[in-house]
């Protein structure tokens, strides 16, 4: 994977926008502005998507949901129908290819469990809230699952429309693009002092940075850099 470094030897450099944190949330708002044509810089304390992004699973959870009852899950669903096309668009930009496959899953509830009981009962009303209708129910095993089944009554959700996307690649196919785009990637960079005003000022390791605009992409890790600033988010 490239591990960019900034164009031009100045020691400060401004920048449209600073993205805190190197994920893949992180490098895809920063793709996106790229594209755009803002000039863009990513900023991460550690190589490049190597927390969350690099140990997730990339499961692309929409349970088959049609119609959210909230403004978030709406975003989310919309946002689910449209990764293949996205996807297509980083691999365009990048020349590399990333696996997104397709290959559905099962949701299993034990029915002599209170708990697992309760948890179904919230599903089937999730199913029927968002007019759920591309998956099927089965009240046995998948016969590849027996062999390390619990055993007792049990009900079985399929929904084979459920995707994945493998992280590790989609995390190299858009620094790749970044790079193209222009954008500077600054892995182990630490920031030591962030302050606010018409311009953001970021600075460490013997750089500065100008900032119009800052988006913080930090995940659990964001209240790490808003003390820098006084500020705190209610992140778990």
């Amino acid at each position: 994977m490239l591990k960019g470094m900034e164009r031009g030897s100045s020691s400060e450099v401004s920048y449209d926008l600073v993205i805190l944190g190197g994920g893949i949330m992180g490098l895809a708002c920063a793709f996106e502005e790229a594209c755009r044509g803002r000039k863009v810089a990513v900023i991460d304390p550690n190589p490049l998507g190597q927390k969350a992004s690099w140990a997730a699973a990339g499961i692309l959870v929409s349970r088959a949901g049609v119609v959210a009852n909230s403004p978030f899950r709406d975003l989310y669903l919309r946002s689910l129908a449209a990764y293949p096309e996205w996807l297509n668009r980083v691999e365009s930009e990048s020349g590399n290819p990333v696996a997104y496959v397709r290959g559905g899953d099962y949701q299993i509830f034990p029915l002599d469990n209170p708990a697992s009981v309760r948890s179904l009962k919230a599903r089937e009303s999730q199913l029927a809230r968002e007019k759920a209708t591309g998956f099927s129910v089965q009240d046995e095993w998948p016969a590849f699952l027996e062999p390390y089944a619990c055993k007792g009554p049990v009900r079985a959700f399929h929904f084979p429309g459920e995707a994945y996307v493998n992280n590790r690649e989609l995390l190299a196919a858009l620094e790749i693009a970044l790079w193209r785009h222009g954008a500077n990637l600054f892995p182990n960079f630490r920031i030591t002092s962030f302050s606010t005003g018409s311009d953001n000022i970021l600075e460490g390791a013997g750089r500065k940075l100008r900032a119009k605009q800052v988006l913080i992409t930090a995940g659990a890790w964001c209240n790490e850099i808003l003390k820098l600033v006084g500020w705190r988010a209610p992140v778990i």
